[in-house]
């Protein structure tokens, strides 16, 4: 029996530290939009202006994020799960007015 509870309690613990380690990892950066039904990927046709203003966006909001060596931004994936708040990243990124206020 106590066997069976230390196994427990060992694939619990393993368990909770490989979902906190998923959770804490980056990703990439995918922008969204809502059309209304369902989240879509966005295209995003200036590459290098949304990236410099995305970059303004995460540090505005102190969100956590990295640039891969090959300019790509990284987030962690618990921000990257949000869809809502990607979605408002996404808009604000692109939106030059709101780069003007800030």
């Amino acid at each position: 029996m106590k066997k069976r509870k230390a196994y427990i309690i060992v694939s619990l613990i393993v368990f909770v530290s490989l979902f906190l380690f998923y959770k804490n990892s980056y990703t990439e950066f995918k922008p969204l939009s809502f059309d209304g039904n369902s989240y879509v990927a966005k295209k995003i046709s200036n590459q290098k202006e949304f990236k410099n203003n995305l970059r303004n966006v995460l540090i505005y909001y102190n969100e956590d994020f990295k640039i891969s060596k090959n300019g790509n931004i990284l987030i962690k994936n618990k921000l990257q799960s949000d869809q809502e708040l990607i979605v408002n990243y996404t808009k604000k990124a692109l939106d030059k007015n709101w780069h003007k206020v800030e």
